[in-house]
């Protein structure tokens, strides 16, 4: 369920205390990730308008830095899509990776009088749904991205570690890619692997091994 974080506050958890800085944010945060020195903030915001007659669902990206308790802000980003977890944002060596379910809608606009006024009558339809994974340098511009990721399925499942990321989608199979991250600017799909089920989540066991977990109830 989505959290509401009207305040950040910083404090020492050691003394469990309250100190120094309090940020009224006002932001519906959806998905947070403390990574070493910064805290990234993922808010889903709806659709927006891709093109005239269509719209995709976006998501804005917040970049913090931490020192000494005090959080400031770094940059900002929008990006397409919505993420599943922390587990799907990550950084590493500079960049940050992040995984996305993308859906997808046509827009159409009716006219019609209000009396003498004209009016215009927007109606949403959805289209398809798809995955993507992006990489972002520090300032939170993209470099890099995989697009096009399982059509018509939606993400279950991300793991990055180091130069490899994992991502699991699901309709009716259960796909695993594994994505080649090497080049920020230039990802590849490398390698898909289709089994019966879905994994919910996915454990580095080592350099060559990978854990798939399916956490629901049966």
């Amino acid at each position: 369920a989505e959290t509401i974080f009207k305040n950040t506050l910083c404090y020492n958890a050691r003394a469990a205390a309250q100190t120094q800085r309090h940020r009224d944010l006002g932001l519906h945060i959806r998905r947070k990730a403390r990574i070493r020195q910064s805290l990234y903030l993922c808010m889903y915001n709806g659709m927006t308008l891709d093109k005239e007659s269509s719209a995709v669902d976006f998501s804005t990206l917040v970049k913090f830095s931490i020192s000494d308790g005090v959080l400031e802000k770094q940059a900002s980003a929008s990006i397409p899509g919505s993420v599943l977890n922390q587990f799907s944002m990550d950084e590493y060596q500079g960049y940050f990776r992040i995984a996305t379910t993308v859906d997808r809608y046509r827009v159409e606009k009716q006219f019609y009088m209000y009396g003498v006024l004209p009016r215009v009558y927007e109606t949403t339809e959805w289209t398809d749904q798809t995955n993507e994974v992006y990489i972002l340098n520090e300032n939170l511009d993209t470099v890099g991205k995989v697009t096009n990721l399982a059509p018509g399925e939606q993400i279950y499942s991300v793991r990055f570690q180091g130069d490899v990321g994992y991502v699991v989608t699901f309709y009716q199979t259960d796909p695993l890619f594994e994505i080649d991250l090497r080049d920020p600017r230039n990802p590849i799909v490398t390698d898909a692997l289709e089994i019966t089920g879905v994994s919910d989540y996915l454990h580095s066991l080592g350099d060559n091994l990978l854990l798939g977990m399916d956490l629901r109830e049966r």
